[in-house]
C-alpha cells in the first residue's frame, strides 16, 4: 500500500470495518492513533493529505461531547420527580416515545402519530414501514389518559424552543452528566441497539434520524430486509421495557409483610431492592376479602425491573404469592404507575373505608359491567375515576381497578362529589 492510497474513502472503509466490533469512542481512539502514526512516519509533506483523509476526526483535547447513556435513559424513564411539573413530564413522555420510534425528530413526530393512529404503523426515514412496538402505543395511550390531550395536540401548541428547554431542565433536574437534547433520543436508541448486539450496518439502516454519529462511518444497506429492521425495533423496545422499574403486588400467607420486606432488603445486593421500593398498605385485618369467608391476608407491593421481579418471585417462594399473568411464562403482573399512585393515595387517606375484592376466576368485580363510570370532583379522592358499585341514601360506593393484582379498591363518596364520565355525564 502506498501513501497516496490513504484517502477519505480508505478511512471510511476502515471505520466501517471497526464499527461492527467497537464502540464509537473506541473507533475514534483507533483513528486518532492511526493519524498520529501516519503523521510521524510519512513526515510534513503528507500532512495536508492526511488531514483531508481524516476530516471529521477530533482531537483528544477537544471538549467532551459524549451522548447520554442507556443508564441515563433508564433514569429518565423511571423518574417520578417530574410529576409536579406538567410541562417537564409531558416532554419526558414525548422523549421516551421519540426513542421508541428510533429517535424520530420532533418535527416528524406529528405525521408519524397520524399514521400510527390510522394503522399502527410508522414509515422510517429510509421508506421502510414498521409495526409500532406495543410499548410506544402504551406511551401514546397513557399520555392522553393522564393529560386529557393527545401527544399530537400537545405538540401543536409547543413553541419552537419549548421542547429543547424542557429537555434541558429535565437533564438538570436529574443531574445527567451530559446535555439532554432532542437528538439524544436517536443517540440512545443507537446505544441500546448496540447493547443488543445489532451490527452497525443494520443500525444505520434502521435508525429513524439522520443526525447521528453512526451514519458518519456506516451507511444504510438496502439489502437489509424490512423484517430485520422490524426486529431491531422490537428488541430495543423490549430492552427498554425490561430495564424499567414497575410496581408488582404480592399476597403474604405464612409470613408477615414486614418480615417479607426485611427478607427482600437483606438480599438487596442480589435483588436490587431499596427501602423506598417496598410498600405495605395494610396491617393486620384492616382490609376484608369479599368473596371469601375469611380476613384478607396482608399485602405487600414492590418496585423492580421485570427481570428482578422474576428473581424476587423465586426468592420469596411459598412465603408470598407474587401476582402473575395467567398465560405464557406466568411472569409477574405489572401494575401501572397511575393505578399504584391512586391505590397509595386511597390507602393513605381512607384506610378505614377501603376493601379489596379478589374475584374468583372468571368472575367480574361486582357491578362493573352494569354501573356508571364517574369522576370524583371533591374531597380526598378528587380527580380519580371509578365505577359506582352500590348506592346508599346519601353516598355511593365507588371502586377503582388495580389491574396487576386482579383487584379493586372501594371507598364511600358523597353523591354530591360525583359526576358522570362520557355517556354518563
Amino acid at each position: 500500500m502506498t501513501p497516496s492510497e490513504i484517502d477519505g474513502k480508505y478511512i471510511a472503509g476502515f471505520r466501517t470495518h471497526l464499527s461492527d466490533r467497537l464502540s464509537p469512542g473506541s473507533i475514534s481512539q483507533y483513528l486518532r492513533s492511526l493519524r498520529s502514526l501516519l503523521n510521524s512516519y510519512l513526515g510534513p509533506e503528507y500532512r495536508p493529505a492526511i488531514k483531508e483523509a481524516f476530516a471529521g476526526i477530533g482531537s483528544k483535547n477537544e471538549s467532551d461531547t459524549r451522548h447520554i447513556t442507556p443508564a441515563d435513559f433508564r433514569k429518565i424513564k423511571d423518574t417520578t420527580a417530574l410529576s409536579t411539573y406538567p410541562a417537564l413530564e409531558k416532554a419526558r413522555r414525548i422523549f421516551i416515545l421519540s426513542t421508541l420510534l428510533g429517535g424520530i425528530d420532533i418535527e416528524e413526530l406529528p405525521a408519524a402519530l397520524s399514521a400510527i393512529e390510522t394503522n399502527g404503523r410508522s414509515t422510517l426515514r429510509t421508506g421502510v414501514s414498521i409495526s409500532v412496538p406495543s410499548q410506544a402505543l402504551s406511551v401514546i395511550r397513557h399520555f392522553k389518559e393522564e393529560f386529557g390531550v393527545s401527544i399530537s395536540q400537545c405538540l401543536s401548541t409547543l413553541a419552537d424552543d419549548s421542547y429543547p428547554k424542557c429537555l434541558d431542565a429535565i437533564g438538570a433536574t436529574l443531574s445527567l452528566r451530559h446535555p439532554l437534547l432532542p437528538k439524544s433520543s436517536a443517540d440512545v436508541w443507537v446505544a441500546l441497539a448496540r447493547t443488543d448486539g445489532v451490527p452497525a450496518t443494520v443500525i444505520a439502516s434502521a435508525v429513524n434520524n439522520s443526525d447521528v454519529a453512526i451514519l458518519r462511518y456506516s451507511e444504510a444497506d438496502e439489502s437489509i430486509s424490512a423484517d430485520d429492521i422490524q426486529e431491531v425495533y422490537y428488541a430495543v423496545a423490549d430492552t427498554i421495557e425490561s430495564s424499567t422499574n414497575h410496581w408488582y403486588g404480592a399476597r403474604c400467607f405464612t409470613t408477615a409483610p414486614s418480615e417479607i420486606k426485611e427478607r427482600l432488603l437483606y438480599a438487596k445486593t442480589k435483588l436490587g431492592i431499596e427501602p423506598d421500593d417496598v410498600y405495605i398498605p395494610f396491617s393486620g385485618d384492616s382490609a376484608v376479602t369479599e368473596g371469601c369467608d375469611k380476613v384478607m391476608q396482608p399485602m405487600l407491593f414492590f418496585r423492580a425491573t421485570a427481570t428482578r421481579a422474576r428473581d424476587i418471585k423465586r426468592h420469596l417462594g411459598s412465603h408470598a404469592y407474587v401476582y402473575s399473568y395467567r398465560t405464557g411464562e406466568k411472569s409477574p403482573a405489572i401494575i401501572s404507575d397511575t393505578e399504584m399512585m391512586t391505590f397509595m393515595l386511597l390507602a393513605r387517606v381512607g384506610a378505614d373505608t377501603l376493601k379489596l375484592y379478589f374475584p374468583k376466576a372468571g368472575d367480574n368485580p361486582p357491578g362493573l359491567e352494569i354501573n356508571d363510570t364517574v369522576i370524583i370532583t371533591d374531597g380526598n379522592f378528587s380527580g380519580h375515576v371509578g365505577i359506582i358499585e352500590k348506592a346508599g341514601s346519601d353516598s355511593f360506593r365507588v371502586i377503582v381497578r388495580i389491574t396487576g393484582i386482579s383487584a379493586v379498591v372501594t371507598a364511600e363518596v358523597p353523591k354530591k362529589f360525583l359526576r358522570g364520565v362520557g355517556d354518563n355525564a
